[in-house]
């Protein structure tokens, strides 16, 4: 259209354009604005039609036609009667009703930020503020983001936040279930082909990594009769978390486990206190609480023989009682629990470990120590 429009007599755009209006350089940035730059071919395009030429910054018009498109997306493009003459499918509706619901976007010259204004009815405020901004703020976040480096050039970086509070008073109208289902769909194939990401990134890390953390490990292993216990355990412990951290669980845990349970009484307290812990939570994430039975009950000895202020102290004995929960030792499991709970000033953690113990109560059928016994009583009665 617009190349058809250069000294034409009835331009299509309505303008008939000269070369004073560069229309080339027109021309690339129609083009370029509904590029789709998820895409490799696309962004190969883009770069193509956005060059820089002589005076003209493409990459930065470009860029900022983009990102105003994407701003204007606010309910002054979603009017009631217009979507009345409509016939929409089901992806139009919720890209209608997600403007419907941006009251405004405001940009604060001060903090260099763009505040997304949403409205939501009252009633359905809870909902629609766990929905509608997490399709909306990160579609805007990843056009800012593509033209990132251009906008840092140029001073024209900007940060985006979403603004969420219940609008006395809103008159504004709930969308149909079959939006909001449908916008919960698309919710969750985001963050499933998000998950995918990372499995993919965390198998290719795993891929890279441990081959190189293996070779130290032979390394240590043949160091090991120059090494003292407690030096062999350390690197052992370090490497562990290494392959843990890699999500080469299983390993991590086998590489330490028995050499744990056979050289631990050689460490210094504070550092057989330290690995333990680590160890013993490793074995419980992954399910396997039988690998550590031989050396728990040591492990809880010293625990109590050290001073409340201890640093390792509470993580110690938190972890111990999981232990017991897990081995379905619940009177034990209590007892460390407490004894966990005079450890820490945490009231997170206090409340937390409470209601564990609760729980425990209730799974003995130890209700009185949950209502009170003269609660109890009454309901016997």
């Amino acid at each position: 259209m617009v190349q058809s429009s250069v000294r034409a007599e009835s331009p299509i755009i309505g303008i008939q354009l000269s070369s004073a209006y560069e229309p080339s350089k027109i021309a690339c940035l129609c083009e370029s604005h509904n590029l789709y730059l998820e895409q490799e071919a696309d962004r190969k395009r883009y770069n193509e039609l956005t060059e820089d030429g002589p005076g003209i910054r493409m990459k930065l018009l470009a860029g900022l036609l983009r990102v105003a498109d994407i701003l204007e997306e606010s309910r002054r493009r979603a009017t009631r009667p217009k979507a009345g003459t409509l016939l929409l499918d089901i992806t139009s509706q919720k890209h209608w009703w997600r403007h419907y619901y941006t009251e405004d976007v405001v940009f604060n010259q001060a903090d260099r930020s763009v505040v997304i204004w949403f409205d939501f009815p009252p009633d359905k405020f809870d909902s629609y503020s766990r929905i509608i901004p997490e399709l909306q703020k990160p579609w805007i976040e990843a056009e800012f983001n593509r033209h990132a480096a251009t906008f840092n050039k140029y001073a024209a970086n900007w940060t985006v936040k979403a603004q969420l509070k219940v609008k006395q008073y809103s008159n504004t109208l709930s969308m149909p279930d079959t939006v909001t289902t449908a916008m919960i769909s698309e919710l969750q194939s985001r963050h499933l082909k998000e998950d995918e990401r990372r499995r993919a990134i965390l198998l290719s890390t795993f891929q890279e990594s441990r081959p190189h953390i293996e070779q130290r490990l032979d390394q240590l292993r043949e160091k090991k009769s120059s090494m003292s216990p407690g030096e062999y355990l350390k690197g052992l412990s370090d490497l562990s978390n290494e392959l843990w951290e890699i999500g080469s669980k299983r390993s991590a845990i086998m590489n330490l486990v028995f050499e744990f349970d056979r050289s631990n009484q050689q460490l210094a307290t504070a550092q057989r206190m330290e690995i333990g812990t680590r160890l013993l939570e490793m074995c419980l994430e992954e399910g396997s609480p039988n690998l550590v039975k031989g050396w728990v009950p040591a492990l809880l000895e010293t625990a109590r023989n050290l001073d409340q202020s201890h640093r390792y102290l509470f993580p110690c004995l938190r972890a111990i009682a999981n232990w017991f929960v897990a081995s379905c030792d619940y009177a034990s499991a209590k007892q460390v629990f407490s004894e966990a709970i005079k450890a820490t000033t945490d009231q997170d953690e206090i409340l937390l470990l409470n209601a564990i113990c609760r729980e425990l109560d209730f799974a003995n059928g130890e209700l009185g120590s949950i209502i009170g016994t003269s609660e109890l009583e009454s309901l016997n009665d």
